[in-house]
């Protein structure tokens, strides 16, 4: 397939000879990898080639085309038929450098269902062997379906020859809200995991009928894409542990975290309540002696598998000073087994807090604080009730948006976030589009942990100029890698909108990915980093 160059723009300054070479790059460099103003982009991830660190790979929920601009199919989603084909003909298009990331490929969308029309939440991650997998949630091309979850479906393709060509896509037959997509580098197994509505009998999802159970449901899959298991609930026989989301493999083993009394379960999901009590078989792990978790004061939970799935074992993770429920990330140290690190948001959503286990969960650190931004104001969330669940609210409390967290290949924990700039706020416009959503203006931090995550390095913020307030559209994630030396950042920005000609206030037209590469000796001051 043809490969579109896209132009880079280096905001901060970088040798790129040298990064081309594999030199030492000591400034953080920065670019717009979406490059396109008739695109609106966001939800991107990033991933590095264990076999080849220069060689990256990203992921973008691209809407829009020459044709048909996303400025003005506002949203694009609401494209019909043809049309809508066109709009998403970029959506879940896979960007590659084989550079370090001075410059970067477009390659088409390798995991589309030639029957649908675009896709969203894509995923994308390296095999220990450099194979590439790329996954996406394809929508229907007709509007009357996009209502329906049953019309969705979630698709997974391989690449073994660096991103050139992908196989035919997979059919993978789990529901299709929030998946995510791992690859454990030691055996190479891959895993994907959704949430939904899910009937193991009959194959049903994405709908709330007799026989279906609303969980996170797991497939194992071979290297390459060869065989794969029946998916399998990652929840209890008494809970769900649709929370939480994340999910991490090493050494033969998956692990993920769940909350009991999230405010943020799922938004196709049982309703929120103000209080759930610790369902009964997870009571006898629950060492603080409490019997609910609240919407206010939830809890942790940590689970394991060693057989792809099929039994887990759980851990309670106390948290002292409690954590806000929204989100929690976890991450597996890929060369120390049972060394584990959980990421949380702080109880107002204004801080990120660390635990970590160097025993498979048995036993947990104190929260560790990750250092804030001097100066940075802080903006607590308001009060989490029953009625206030809904996606795009959470996502916006607070001072911290879209955080992730990861373990680089030398034990390196890293943390990146969007912090929000209360300067930069913005009046939202009144507008009935749907989805629409405003969001206040940010800058972009990240912040390194050279010995795992016991002790951090002051953040750096990792954009040159503010992300203004504007329209949201779908972005709701953002990302990070890390290799040997670096840390990989990706993020959905809005400081191209205004170049968008005729754009309304809330059009997603302009919103692009952007990619930050962050030396470790930058954020650590140039001392040593990580094992050797």
């Amino acid at each position: 397939m043809a490969a579109t160059a896209v132009a880079v723009l280096s905001f901060l300054g970088v040798d790129g000879a040298a990064g081309a070479k594999g030199g030492a790059r000591p400034k953080i460099f920065e670019t717009d990898v979406t490059h396109d103003l008739a695109l609106a982009s966001g939800e991107p991830e990033i991933a590095v080639d264990p076999t080849d660190p220069r060689n990256l790979a990203i992921v973008e929920f691209a809407l829009g085309s020459k044709k048909y601009p996303a400025d003005r199919i506002n949203p694009p989603m609401q494209a019909n038929g043809e049309e809508a084909v066109e709009a998403m003909a970029n959506d879940g298009r896979v960007m590659l450098s084989h550079d370090g990331g001075d410059t970067w490929h477009a390659h088409p969308p390798p995991a589309h269902d030639p029957n649908k029309a675009g896709g969203g939440d894509p995923m994308i991650a390296y095999g220990p062997d450099g194979a590439l997998y790329v996954a996406d949630e394809p929508f229907p091309k007709q509007l009357a379906m996009r209502g329906t979850m049953d019309h969705y479906r979630f698709v997974i393709a391989v690449s073994t020859d660096g991103g050139k060509t992908f196989r035919e896509p997979q059919q993978v037959v789990t529901p299709i809200d929030r998946p995510f997509l791992v690859v454990d580098q030691s055996t190479g197994m891959v895993y994907t995991a959704s949430t939904g509505y899910f009937d193991a009998q009959t194959g049903a999802r994405n709908q709330h009928i007799p026989g279906a159970i609303f969980d996170r449901w797991l497939v194992a899959w071979q290297p390459h894409l060869t065989a794969h298991s029946r998916p399998r609930r990652m929840g209890g026989p008494d809970f769900s542990a649709a929370s939480g989301s994340t999910m991490t493999a090493a050494n033969g083993v998956i692990a993920s975290v769940f909350i009991i009394g999230s405010p943020a379960a799922d938004m196709f999901g049982p309703a929120v309540t103000q209080s759930v009590p610790v369902p009964p078989s997870l009571r006898p792990l629950v060492t603080d002696g409490r019997t609910s978790c609240q919407l206010q004061s939830p809890c942790l939970f940590f689970q394991t598998s060693a057989d792809q799935g099929r039994h887990w074992t759980r851990h309670y993770v106390p948290v002292p000073g409690g954590f806000s429920g929204l989100f929690a990330y976890v991450s597996a140290d890929p060369g120390r087994p049972g060394r584990y690190a959980i990421g949380v948001l702080n109880a107002d959503a204004t801080g990120l807090r660390v635990l970590l286990t160097d025993d498979s969960g048995a036993t947990w650190s104190k929260p560790i604080a990750v250092p804030g931004v001097p100066g940075a104001p802080s903006i607590p969330g308001r009060p989490l009730d029953a009625k206030h669940f809904q996606l795009f609210s959470l996502i916006n409390r607070g001072s911290i948006l879209r955080p992730w967290m990861a373990y680089g290949p030398t034990g390196v924990l890293g943390f990146m976030w969007r912090q929000r700039r209360p300067a930069l706020a913005g009046s939202p416009p009144q507008s009935s589009t749907p989805g629409a959503s405003w969001g206040a203006g940010y800058d972009v931090y990240a912040a390194i942990s050279c010995d795992g995550g016991r002790r951090w390095s002051p953040p750096v913020k990792v954009n040159s100029e503010p992300s203004p307030a504007g329209s949201t559209a779908f972005d709701d994630l953002s990302y990070m890698a890390l290799d040997a030396h670096y840390a990989h950042v990706v993020w959905g920005d809005r400081r191209m909108m205004a170049k968008v000609k005729n754009a309304s206030r809330l059009t997603r037209g302009g919103i692009q990915v952007f990619y930050a590469r962050v030396p470790f000796s930058v954020v650590s001051k140039g001392a040593a980093c990580g094992r050797p």
